[in-house]
């Protein structure tokens, strides 16, 4: 019969879940931290060639200053339009209540967005929050001062945590279901009771027949006595019981038909029936007449022989 395993369709279950969990996971967050440097360079604070712009730092700690090139976010301080000075570099300087701060030249990072394409010249230091002030020079009106942090900063932990969460999930989710498989073969399996008519199981132990003794069989008759069976009695009781009337024997519905309406006289083979027993009944009269008689005779003339004496036996 077949073994039903417990808790197979919930590994199953948990592990379709598991795996759909793991899959969906890592995908959104590779999702976000392909987005993260174009939302980063969005939320970058800009400001005008020409103007003197007011941010605020609610965070201290490494910011950038990129030359940007695209639409200015933030609107001037003060409705100032960019205005560009044909005898000036690019250049910004940012003060703050404690004075300006001291930029560091680095031109390593990099961004190309579909709204915004710039590279780094610059590294500055936030001590404290509060407001800054940036002023910002060039010559041309289409740049301005963008300042944020590195924007692929976190995109290789969300990648990492991406692949674990994925690898996480499919891992156990395909553990859960394999096991599941296993259980389901397991409680599929038949297992055949004993006794008869199924057979032995498939670990029982192999059972050895002996060879057949080397014995000559005869063929034996079932329905043979073992003893001869004789008729015990006195033979009137034979003689009554053969000399009884027989009755007569009915005409079976499916005989012939026979002229004059019904048959008289049976079959030839029930007439021999019928008569067999007086035939018999006359020959065992015959043969006991016959057995009487030579006793009879035998027993006379032995009564003769001792009345005369035997003249071979030696007289005193």
């Amino acid at each position: 019969m077949a073994r039903k395993s417990k808790g197979r369709g919930t590994a199953a279950a948990f592990g379709m879940l598991l795996l759909f969990a793991g899959l969906v996971g890592g995908g959104v967050l590779y999702m976000r931290s392909v987005s993260r440097p174009s939302a980063a360079v969005d939320g970058f604070a800009r400001a005008s060639v020409g103007c003197t712009t007011t941010l605020r730092f609610t965070e201290t700690g490494t910011f950038f200053v990129f030359k940007d090139l695209g639409p200015v976010n933030d609107a001037p301080s003060g409705g100032c339009q960019p205005a560009a000075d044909p005898t000036q570099t690019f250049a910004f300087e940012l003060r703050g209540n404690d004075g300006p701060v001291v930029p560091r030249a680095d031109d390593q990072l990099s961004y190309d967005t579909d709204d915004h394409l710039g590279n780094s010249v610059a590294r500055i230091e936030i001590d404290s929050a509060g407001e800054y002030q940036l002023v910002v020079v060039g010559d041309d009106p289409a740049v301005a001062a963008a300042i944020g942090r590195d924007p692929d900063d976190g995109v290789d932990e969300l990648r990492q945590r991406a692949i674990l969460v994925a690898t996480f999930g499919v891992v156990l989710g395909v553990l859960l279901l394999v096991l599941a498989g296993r259980r389901s073969n397991r409680a599929a399996a038949f297992l055949a009771p004993d006794g008869p008519g199924w057979g032995p199981r498939q670990n029982a132990e192999r059972v050895v027949v002996p060879d057949e003794p080397g014995v000559v069989r005869s063929a034996v008759n079932p329905h043979l006595p073992d003893e001869q069976v004789s008729i015990a009695g006195p033979l009137s009781e034979v003689n009554e019981l053969l000399s009884r009337p027989r009755m007569p024997r009915p005409v079976s519905p499916w005989a012939p038909p026979v002229l004059g309406g019904t048959a008289t006289n049976p079959p030839v083979a029930e007439q021999i029936a019928l008569q067999l027993p007086h035939t018999l009944e006359k020959q065992a009269e015959e043969v006991i007449v016959d057995v009487t008689d030579a006793i009879t005779d035998e027993i006379t003339d032995a009564v003769t022989d001792i009345a005369a004496g035997d003249p071979d036996q030696p007289t005193g």
